[in-house]
């Protein structure tokens, strides 16, 4: 029989590697160095921007942002669906495109609210 704590850890591990794989350690082939460039890179910039900069911020302006929540869901519902169903480092990386964007306008979105909120501090 097989235990669920590995079936968990597989598919954590799964879910980790398809959001910002591929690893440091994974790099072996100048192409997977371009796409650890390419893509780990600038995704683990943007979780540490998130998590450890805009910490609850963010959380409101999705709250007040219908539009980008969802966007927001619907990525976190492809990721899931991705490291679910995907073992295959070459095939997350071309899944992975469509979310890429996904993301990073939400980010941006966040960026000019931010800016936006900030110029109305200002004029007051």
């Amino acid at each position: 029989m097989y235990p669920i704590s590995s079936f968990l850890l597989g598919n954590f591990k799964s879910y980790v590697g398809n959001l910002i794989g591929p690893f440091i350690w994974q790099v072996r082939t100048p192409m997977l160095l371009m796409l650890f460039i390419l893509e780990s890179v600038p995704m683990l910039f943007l979780i540490w921007r998130v998590v450890f900069k805009f910490k609850f911020r963010f959380l409101q302006f999705l709250m007040k942002n219908n539009g980008a929540l969802m966007i927001v869901c619907q990525g976190f519902a492809w990721f899931t669906m991705l490291a679910l169903s995907n073992k295959n480092i070459g095939a997350g990386m071309r899944l992975k495109v469509p979310l890429f964007l996904f993301i990073w306008i939400v980010y941006y979105s966040y960026l000019a609210y931010e800016k936006k909120q900030e110029a109305e501090k200002s004029n007051f």
